[in-house]
């Protein structure tokens, strides 16, 4: 996180393909085996006795190691529980009747500092991962009969499914907080069915002078929970600099719509393809809803950019919206270290090697023709689905995560002009993360967006 916050001073020197070959490292050896540490502990509410049995390994002997254990855990519980209390604080303020006289400033960074304390509770799991005692990844992976029960009829039928005018959710706001000329409020979903899981977030953020102003949706990546890591400043937050109105969406599975037992993303990975589809079939119609909204709002044209798993979800969005009622199409697209082929169903690249998830899909029955069936619904289609002067894209030459081959055919079959497409000698993080000290593409897309 501080390393974003000195985006502009350390770019030059750090965000390179060296980086994200350590980030990935780091992810792998490290942010995944915690966090699966982490949510165990939720998952089994802090008992020491039932924690052992999750790990699948004794602990070392003597009870200095139980009492450890009994420690740690009892401090991560305190942890989750000053979350849940400030998390009820913020909701009863926030859409509270007597919001005048309370400090909302105040409870939201109570609300953002007792998150971010909640989710750096996973450096506390440190020791069992120093004594090999971590428990593994919580693999799930649905065959194709179960993912054929809830999908074979919509990959029959996508349009009929990925169609934002039947969602029967009603959207709600929270009071709006104003802190330093920034405007900040929420939204949520109200009358979800249960189906749906837990319901929709996003926060509004835009200058309190702004009179109509253009509006940008902005999709995040796998475990990138803005609303719950403080500090987090990244290329979006650009946007409100420009004038912009920001509509940070919360993915499903991410920060306030975490199932308890798991960590942000987790069910995205750990459930092969039927996560991967579920993930972007649910996410982009949400974010049709949120641009509906933004144009119920008043004000100019309505942008929509994603970055990796956002990026995919927003590039199926635009290629569905075709169908749609102008309110809820994006006026122009930004799509950032993306790719357009069916190999994104393995979520492939290096990333899906080094979890061996290749493997675990053909252990569970999984064929190539058995993902290209489920394509209609993730892949997006060979024609623009904007004019392609509206679309922009970003991508690394070094990207590891999503090949660059797979974009640059994207932006090919789509006849994306040459000054929209930019592509830097970077990997599949470093690309996104130096924008905020490089923002000249990003900067192209929202001034195109202005003059729409």
């Amino acid at each position: 996180m501080k390393l974003l916050r000195q985006a502009e001073r350390v770019e030059p020197f750090v965000f390179r393909p060296w980086f994200d070959r350590l980030t990935l490292r780091g992810i792998l050896d490290w942010f995944q085996p915690l966090s699966r540490a982490w949510s165990l502990a939720e998952a089994v509410d802090y008992d020491p006795a039932d924690y052992v049995a999750g790990i699948g390994k004794p602990l070392p002997p003597g009870p200095g190691w139980e009492r450890g254990l009994a420690l740690l855990l009892g401090r991560a519980e305190e942890q989750r529980h000053e979350w849940v209390g400030a998390d009820q604080r913020w909701q009863e303020g926030f859409f509270g009747s007597d919001a005048a006289s309370i400090d909302l400033v105040a409870l939201e960074a109570a609300r953002m500092g007792a998150a971010d304390r909640f989710m750096n509770a996973r450096s506390l799991f440190l020791p069992l991962k120093l004594l090999g005692r971590l428990p593994p990844l919580s693999w799930d992976i649905a065959t194709p009969e179960k993912l054929g029960t809830s999908f074979d009829g919509a990959a029959a039928d996508p349009v009929r499914f990925l169609d934002p005018t039947q969602a029967t959710a009603k959207l709600r706001q929270t009071h709006s907080m104003i802190e330093g000329g920034v405007r900040h409020r929420w939204i949520t979903a109200e009358g979800q069915s249960e189906n749906d899981g837990a319901p929709l977030w996003a926060r509004v953020i835009e200058p309190v002078d702004a009179v109509d102003p253009p509006t940008l949706v902005f999709l995040h990546g796998i475990s990138m929970e803005t609303d719950f890591w403080a500090g987090f400043n990244d290329a979006a937050m650009l946007a409100v600099k420009q004038g912009f109105r920001l509509i940070r969406a919360e993915g499903p599975g991410h920060g306030r719509r975490r199932a308890p037992g798991t960590f942000g993303g987790e069910e995205v990975l750990s459930t092969g393809p039927f996560g991967f589809i579920n993930y972007i079939s649910r996410h982009l119609l949400e974010a049709a809803l949120l641009i509906a909204w933004a144009r119920g709002q008043g004000g100019g044209p309505v942008g929509l950019a994603g970055v990796s798993l956002g990026g995919l979800t927003a590039q199926k969005l635009a290629c569905a919206s075709r169908h749609w009622p102008d309110a809820y199409k994006p006026d122009a697209l930004m799509l950032m270290v993306v790719s357009g082929r069916v190999s994104t169903l393995k979520m492939g690249g290096r990333l899906a090697g080094e979890m061996r998830l290749p493997e675990r899909l053909a252990k569970a029955g999984w064929t190539d023709d058995l993902l290209r069936r489920y394509a209609p619904l993730v892949e997006p289609e060979r024609d623009a689905p904007l004019p392609p002067e509206r679309i922009f894209m970003l991508l690394g030459v070094e990207d590891e995560i999503m090949p660059i081959a797979e974009g640059r055919a994207l932006a090919r079959d789509w006849r994306l002009p040459d000054e929209n497409v930019t592509i830097r000698p970077q990997g599949h993080f470093t690309a996104y993360l130096g924008l905020p000290a490089a923002p000249q593409p990003f900067f192209q897309f929202l001034q195109r967006i202005k003059h729409l």
